[in-house]
């Protein structure tokens, strides 16, 4: 979550710069002493087991550029998979459902990775003749995230987990440049797409909780009150 974190305040900062250079520095050093005072539990961790959270920013040590990527070949082969592998995924994609929906679903998510992209190209073109502050951040923020994402985080093919807070901005986006006219087609059709692809999975949830209520009645016969597992968002 350290990359999350990370991903807000570095687009804070460039805002400060970006938007009154000149006064940024009054505001700096409140943000920054906010900053160690909010990560403290982090900083107090990551002292006590060798500065690992960093090394996820340092070429060779850690999961992100240093795994598999090299020089800019490396780099820009990481953003290309962030937006053919976890792309489509992040727009509606789902696997699971049988050859022929896949591949409609498949196209679904670049229905909707092509939607996002004109949404952005509006927006920044809106951005520019207006000067507009708030769209500039939008956009800003969506910059940070992709940038901090292809060079730090682990890519995970079909798990665009680190890029899930596009999802703040991107839909926001998406509706202003769709929302009017005929346009708004292509938001009925990707939200309705989605919103029954997810309805698909009701049945197969619901039989997977029962499953796993069985198993933690099972474990709470046996007498056993605490469990342990280094998978975080597992919740017991």
């Amino acid at each position: 979550y350290h990359v999350f974190a990370m991903i807000h305040v570095a687009t804070a900062v460039l805002a400060l710069l970006l938007f009154d250079a000149r006064h940024a520095a009054r505001s700096l050093p409140a943000l920054a002493l906010g900053g160690v005072l909010g990560s403290a539990p982090a900083l107090l961790w990551n002292a006590a087991h060798g500065w690992q959270s960093l090394e996820y920013f340092v070429p060779g040590l850690g999961p992100g550029l240093g795994s598999g990527s090299s020089g800019a070949a490396g780099l820009g082969s990481r953003f290309l998979s962030m937006l053919t592998e976890n792309g489509p995924v992040l727009m509606g994609y789902d696997i699971g459902y049988g050859p022929v929906l896949d591949r409609a679903l498949l196209a679904l998510g670049w229905l909707g990775v092509t939607a996002a992209f004109v949404s952005v190209v509006l927006a920044a073109r809106l951005a520019l003749r207006t000067r507009s502050k708030p769209l500039a951040v939008a956009l800003l923020f969506l910059a940070v995230n992709v940038v901090v994402v292809g060079v730090a985080a682990r890519h995970v093919p079909g798990i665009p987990r680190y890029l899930l807070t596009v999802m703040s901005v991107l839909p926001a986006l998406m509706a202003f440049a769709f929302g009017v006219g005929k346009r708004r087609l292509v938001l009925l059709g990707l939200i309705t797409a989605s919103a029954v692809a997810a309805a698909a999975q009701v049945p197969a949830t619901v039989r997977s909780d029962g499953r796993w209520r069985e198993f933690v009645a099972r474990l709470e016969a046996e007498g056993v009150r605490y469990c342990y597992t280094d998978f975080h968002p597992v919740s017991y």
